[in-house]
């Protein structure tokens, strides 16, 4: 069976991932929201951009540490009930074996589509973002 006919990863998608690897390190696993960011259903590697609720932490709390950040408030969203931060800093991508082997063992889950007004907000984020490459802005727009 072709991956398309059982998972069609589209731009703007909402998933949770159980026990999210962050490196080769498997003691560094968590659970994680991610929203995609492929312009082009099942383009890999999927970018995504990986949400965070730990608003109120120790790293979020200084100022300099929100640049290129999208806050969504609290219950602004279906998907996200607290304060979440979507930090531009953290994009990262995905690969197609990884994303098939999460999926098939049951890690992997399509939560929705992200409100059509937050990805707006996103995508203004990263247009204007300062620590993003010209480049890979046109990448994550859409734009090449």
């Amino acid at each position: 069976m072709h991956l398309d006919d059982y998972l069609h990863i589209t731009r703007g998608s909402i998933y949770h991932w159980t026990a999210y690897s962050f490196n080769e390190d498997e003691e560094d696993n968590r659970n994680k929201y991610w929203i995609t960011l492929n312009c082009n259903p099942n383009d890999f590697p999927i970018n995504i951009v990986l949400p965070t609720s730990q608003a109120n932490g120790r790293y979020y709390s200084n100022p300099n540490n929100l640049i290129d950040t999208v806050v969504i408030e609290e219950n602004e969203s279906v998907f996200f009930h607290k304060k979440t931060i979507i930090d531009l800093k953290n994009i990262t991508h995905e690969h197609q074996n990884d994303i098939e082997e999460a999926w098939n063992d049951g890690y992997l889950k399509l939560q929705g589509e992200l409100e059509s007004d937050l990805f707006d907000r996103i995508k203004e984020g990263i247009r204007n973002a300062v620590t993003i490459s010209p480049i890979d802005k046109k990448e994550y727009l859409c734009e090449e």
